[in-house]
């Protein structure tokens, strides 16, 4: 197995990174002066390819977030330099040179192209207000103005829309550029362009600490093996620079997912077959009857009266992801991909460029299955990429990301290929994948350290198994968060581990060493359950911890203290609040913490954290879950409540259980199905004073 680890590419400032595919390649493009191109063909290795607009396109300014997408033979890029509006810019080739095409469109900054499966187009930009829409009617004019509902409660930037099913699912950016806590959140809808909420799950990639901080402004982009996808991202660097990092992105139960930020993790695999005919002797893997199939520098060309072409060797046994790059090069009667079986057609899609239509034929049948009108305006003479997803009972066409045909009458098929009656077609970047992306899903390779959603619903003794990438050998600890009404047991590579741990009724864990590499992790219970989220951290080194001298924290501030991989323990604190209103706190659990702005700004940071607090306020005590936000698990007023005397909190963090004692009387619990389980503890001040007189930690 391949591996890479983030960032996967340094010292070229890759900042705002969007990454377009075209005929097999990857072309990646991000805010600098020039919009410098890199090229790869797996995503990982990066080749630059330097500049692609001419010095003074934008008289000193910096074209920001450029984004290129391919429209009826032409590339366009979108951009906003240094924020002014947004420009759109065309080229012939993806490397350029790009040429304006247009004047200022206003829209502030990082616009994003979204198609649709109708083939209708999106515009997505950043606002105070959060991210707004249009409708993209041409490629240099823009709809009405529409403010989606996707907002990260603050200045929200880089928004990027992927369709699943019916569902709309936005990543987008918040926080300054500068700040540890820029940070990827996501948002979904049942419409384009309005109706977005946000993630239960947000934030999706955060990192404030170690070598890879402030990860933010992503796209996303399909993988080499033609069923996974990757989210495209920078981090920040003490300089200001952007590095480039990329993990595996994908979509469950309405959910986006990131297996991420990773450290070390299994590098995107490669389609099972391919041809690029840039290479010398593609042709000869192809048989080619009632025509001639040649080669013209990227592309294959074949041409006949009746011609066909296909791989020599069986390449499917009926289920498969493919992608064709096609076009008419000689006015063709007919032209298309077909699926043969047995020396005979099975099925074809063949393209009428006089209707221009696409219809899919069974065998040798003269009336197609299915027909369907293209676009009006639909080149038959520039590049098209089209994918078939062959499932067991259906096939589909997408061509240039738009949901074609959807069909239920496709015949198995052994070989793929081409045909064409009456002239020539070139034929780009083939390639074909024995798998479909729903595949690639269920069972998902889980970067360590990290936090995920893992859903399986399991009857008595069914097991679950869990695959772990660990970047570095060593003591871990395992958590599995659900509804256990029973124990059952946790296994490391088949290996029972005697140490394993039921907290509550809703949480697993043990201490074991893992390997570097990938390890399995199985779940076996011993009645029904429902596993939820799977959690590997570095074990914890500390198990004690006491204050050595009282702690007063500012107006809006906030510290921890002792081991970052605290679960399981009990917190016995004293503090002291000062000043009407506002609150002081004892944060547990807590992670990522980070200010706001551009890092030093205190009050708009108050809630970057990961990790929970216990508030004590002038009429109240609240028991708080932090996102980089606040949700209210439990609050309470106690009898005679007076705020203005030190008061004795004690903390028992227990699984997905939080149990909370006042002044030695039991007062608040609650239950996270989603919980935090690692992180320090320490004391946090809004809007008031308070000082932290005392401070013990026993970690279990």
């Amino acid at each position: 197995m391949r591996w890479y680890r983030n960032p996967i590419a340094r010292n070229g400032d890759f900042a705002d990174p969007f990454v377009l595919r075209f005929n097999g390649r990857y072309y990646l493009y991000c805010t600098n002066p020039d919009v410098l191109c890199w090229t790869s063909d797996n995503l990982v290795k990066w080749q630059p390819c330097g500049p692609v607009i001419t010095p003074g396109t934008f008289d000193g300014l910096v074209p920001f977030a450029p984004e290129v997408c391919l429209h009826d033979g032409r590339f366009y890029m979108y951009t906003s330099p240094s924020g002014h509006g947004h420009y759109v810019l065309a080229s012939d080739s993806p490397t350029g040179p790009f040429k304006l095409v247009s004047g200022n469109l206003g829209h502030s900054i990082d616009g994003h192209v979204f198609t649709d499966d109708d083939g209708r187009r999106y515009f997505y930009w950043a606002g105070d207000e959060g991210i707004w829409g249009c409708e993209l009617l041409a490629p240099t004019q823009f709809g009405p103005a529409v403010l989606t509902g996707a907002s990260m409660d603050g200045w929200t930037e880089g928004p990027f829309v992927v369709k699943r099913g019916h569902q709309y699912h936005m990543t987008m950016t918040g926080n300054h550029y500068l700040s540890p806590g820029y940070r990827i959140c996501a948002a979904v809808s049942d419409h384009p362009l309005q109706g977005y909420h946000m993630s239960p799950a947000n934030p999706l990639l955060v990192s404030t600490t170690g070598r890879a901080v402030g990860l933010g402004h992503s796209s996303t982009v399909l993988g080499p093996d033609l069923v996974s996808h990757w989210i495209v991202y920078h981090n920040l660097n003490p300089d200001a620079s952007r590095d480039l990092n990329i993990d595996r992105q994908f979509w469950r139960q309405g959910r986006t997912i990131v297996l991420g930020p990773s450290q070390l993790a299994p590098a995107p695999d490669q389609p099972d077959r391919r041809t690029d005919w840039g290479h010398a002797g593609e042709v000869g893997h192809w048989t080619a009857t009632g025509g001639t199939l040649q080669t013209a520098g990227d592309w294959g060309v074949l041409a006949g009266d009746t011609a066909l072409a296909w791989w020599h060797e069986p390449t499917t046994d009926g289920v498969f992801t493919s992608e064709h790059n096609i076009w008419a090069a000689d006015s063709p009667s007919s032209y298309g991909i077909v699926g043969q079986r047995d020396g005979a057609t099975a099925w074809a899609i063949r393209f009428d460029p006089a209707a221009n239509s696409v219809a899919l034929y069974d065998g040798a049948a003269a009336v197609p299955a299915l027909s369907d009108a293209l676009p009006a305006g639909y080149t038959h003479n520039t590049p098209h990429c089209c994918h078939v997803i062959r499932a067991a009972d259906s096939l589909r066409l997408v061509i240039d990301g738009r949901l074609q045909l959807t069909a239920r009458c496709a015949l198995p098929a052994d070989r793929i290929g081409y045909e064409v009656t009456g002239g020539a077609i070139r034929i780009g970047y083939t390639a074909l994948t024995h798998t479909l992306e729903s595949a690639t899903v269920r069972d998902p390779v889980n970067p360590v350290p990290g936090r995920f959603r893992v859903g399986g619903r399991l009857n008595s003794g069914e097991p679950l198994t869990f695959r772990v990438a660990v970047p570095k050998a060593g003591r871990y600890s395992v958590f599995l968060c659900g509804d256990f009404p029973s124990t059952g047991r946790l296994f490391v590579d088949g290996l029972q581990d005697a140490v394993t741990r039921h907290a509550a009724a809703n949480c697993l864990w043990f201490e074991a060493p893992l390997p570097k590499g990938i390890s399995e992790l199985t779940f076996a219970p011993a009645g029904n359950a429902v596993a939820d989220v799977l959690s590997v951290e570095p074990a914890a080194t500390q198990r004690r911890f006491e204050l050595a001298d009282p702690v007063t924290a500012g107006e809006y501030g906030k510290q921890p203290f002792g081991d970052p991989c605290w679960h399981d323990f009990t917190a016995d604190a004293s503090i002291t609040v000062a000043g009407s209103g506002g609150h002081g706190d004892l944060l547990f659990r807590a992670t990522q913490m980070s200010d706001g702005g551009e890092g030093d700004d205190t009050r708009l940071g108050i809630n970057f954290l990961l990790g929970y607090s216990v508030q004590l306020h002038d009429d109240r005590v609240v028991l708080v879950r932090h996102s980089y936000d606040e949700q209210v698990l439990a609050q309470a007023t106690p009898i005679g409540w007076n705020r203005d005397r030190p008061h004795d909190i004690s903390i028992r963090a227990c699984g997905s259980s939080l149990y909370v004692a006042l002044d030695g009387v039991d007062l608040l619990e609650a239950l996270d199905d989603n919980p935090y389980l690692v992180g320090q503890v320490g004391i946090r001040v809004c809007g008031c004073d308070a000082t932290l007189n005392s401070l013990k930690v026993v970690a279990d």
